[in-house]
């Protein structure tokens, strides 16, 4: 009989219905969808604060996925739940014994542009018990199943939620380290990257008091995008999720990852804890442990007291070793404090030209000596760029680099003709390279074992791999799906791996705050992220799991106390070591 009560408790807890509304709902939160627009999300309520995020639109319309179709031709077509052309929509509720409900949404046989019946669609919401331990947070998850040969999916919208309403307050943007903005800005990134989406979540803070913790839950690292646009009265919210396989015909695709919404109370430090109890204990990064724990973490490190720059955009001369060494040692004998060096153009081809060729300079291997023999508290970590192959190298040819670079395509079903993803820097042309390939893996982790056994160099900076977000990549020879998935960062992953096999005491690095790769890394260049609003999101997150390093001062700075003290406070709050 108990029982029997329990589960009757259950059930009217979970949902319920007013009118024309469903709801799905526990003691914490309470999500309401419209049967009048094809199930458009029109409230999500904090049950604690009794505060409401969305408002049915003044013209009827609430979204809940948007789905982008192409077809052999070229056409595109997008579809939306509330105007989709469907022959049966139906909704479910679902209890489980764990105190799990779930809502299950569905819609058959949609019509996609002059392709009738060509796609089904599945969403499903769920809610915890009241029991749980993150009772007030919700789990979304879509499935698009095409059932015409004549379509492709290219992108799905999920959750597309159009009617944040009356938007007042900040929003929390893990730029780089985490930057409060008015809600008044918008905001759109994809990820994995370390420059303006360092982590997969933001947080909606109207006050200091409570909030909305939106995220992707994804532990492998699928391609995803973030974008909130602000309007006056009805801001909106979308997750963009690129589908494996995007030119296949009737490639199917069910999310790999669950989509999270969450209403908290407190401030933005508040969502940064929901988003690390989370990521420490599911993220395929975060299995190695923390920094204590990691072997690929030197001991060194941690007592280093400032990092030198020489070489950076500055003349070539610059980064010649009879030029670096003397000031160096002039500067050590000055602070007597352990340093490390970052130094570019240590090679011979100028900076940002001839990637990935990096032949050091005359003189490079005997500094590199004199200062282990006469000074071994000077670290010494070359530059080299982990992502671009520059197409005039002299070793393009050669090596058929080009059978290894991302190429994209139009957006069609089996396109013939793939184009390479250019990038350029200073004036020069490079192809962006795919790292899923085990030629480009090699190539960066043999340059790196070369610098770090060959010349004994203390560790090595791989640039751009962290900071700069994947290129989509449809070449079929590469082994892995086309378009999206999590090829990026599994590549990425197994090259950096590579990078520091069968020696020890060595250090890896990369650019910015980039978190699908902290355990093969140990530091990340902070570099240059002064200005307002930034504060310590990603140090919150992962703080003792990844070294930050490398804050930029100028001449300008030290010639002036007041900048080197502002830039010295904002290094010291954000946990930064020293970078000049």
């Amino acid at each position: 009989l108990m029982r029997a009560v329990a589960l009757v408790l259950v059930l009217v807890v979970a949902w319920y219905s007013l009118a024309q509304n469903i709801h799905l709902a526990n003691s914490f939160i309470d999500i309401e969808f419209t049967l009048e627009n094809s199930y458009g999300v029109v409230g999500i309520t904090n049950l604690l604060t009794n505060k409401n995020y969305l408002y049915l639109n003044d013209n009827g319309a609430s979204s809940l996925w948007k789905i982008y179709f192409t077809d052999q031709k070229g056409s595109t077509f997008n579809v939306e739940n509330t105007i989709s052309t469907s022959a049966n929509i139906t909704h479910q509720f679902y209890t489980f014994p764990n105190g799990t409900s779930t809502l299950v949404l569905e819609w058959k046989n949609i019509t996609v542009g002059q392709y009738a019946n060509a796609a089904d669609v599945i969403a499903n919401i769920s809610i915890p018990g009241n029991d749980s331990s993150t009772p007030s947070a919700s789990y979304w998850r879509i499935g698009v199943y095409p059932r015409s040969p004549d379509v492709s999916i290219w992108q799905v919208y999920y959750p597309s939620i159009s009617n944040l309403y009356n938007v007042t307050g900040n929003l929390l943007q893990t730029s780089v380290y985490g930057q409060i903005a008015a809600a008044t800005n918008s905001f759109s990134s994809v990820w994995p990257q370390g420059g303006t989406l360092s982590m997969q979540f933001l947080s909606y803070l109207p006050d200091n008091t409570q909030g909305l913790y939106i995220a992707t839950h994804d532990p492998t690292g699928y391609l995803k995008g973030f974008a909130y646009s602000y309007s006056k009265t009805y801001s909106s919210l979308v997750i963009t999720q690129y589908p494996e396989n995007m030119s296949v015909a009737e490639y199917p695709y069910s999310s790999p990852y669950d989509v999270v919404i969450q209403p908290f109370v407190g401030d933005w430090w508040d969502s940064t804890q929901i988003y690390r109890d989370w990521v420490l204990n599911n993220a395929v990064w975060c299995q190695s442990g923390d920094l204590r724990n990691r072997s690929n973490f030197p001991s060194w490190v941690e007592n280093i007291g400032v990092w030198l720059n020489p070489g950076f955009q500055e003349n070539y001369i610059n980064g010649d070793p009879q030029v670096v060494l003397p000031r160096l040692i002039s500067f050590y004998n000055y602070f007597r404090i352990p340093m490390a060096v970052h130094w570019y153009q240590y090679y011979t081809e100028p900076y940002n030209c001839n990637d990935p060729e990096y032949p050091p300079k005359q003189g490079f291997a005997e500094a590199i000596y004199y200062l282990h023999s006469n000074f071994p508290e000077i670290k010494v970590m070359p530059y080299i760029n982990g992502r671009i192959f520059d197409q005039n190298s002299p070793l393009w040819f050669p090596l058929n680099a080009s059978n290894y670079a991302t190429k994209v395509s139009a957006a069609r079903i089996g396109a013939t003709t793939l184009q390479y993803n250019i990038e350029g820097y200073s004036g020069q042309l490079f192809s962006v390279m795919c790292p899923a390939t085990s030629f480009w893996q090699k190539t960066i982790a043999n340059i790196s074992l070369n610098l770090l056994t060959e010349y004994d160099v203390d560790g090595v900076y791989v640039d751009q791999v962290g900071a700069r977000a994947p290129q989509l990549c449809f070449d079929p020879t590469h082994g892995h799906p086309l378009g999206g998935g999590h090829h990026w960062v599994t590549g990425s992953r197994a090259m950096l791996s590579q990078c520091l096999e069968n020696v020890v005491n060595k250090l890896l690095t990369t650019e910015n705050a980039a978190e699908h790769i902290i355990d093969l890394v140990g530091g990340l260049l902070a570099w240059n992220i002064y200005g307002s609003g930034y504060v310590g999101a990603y140090p919150a997150v992962y703080g003792g799991w990844a070294n930050i390093f490398g804050v930029q001062f100028s001449v300008a700075d030290i010639n002036s106390a007041q900048s080197f003290a502002a830039k010295l406070g904002q290094v010291s709050l954000l946990t930064f070591e020293l970078f000049f």
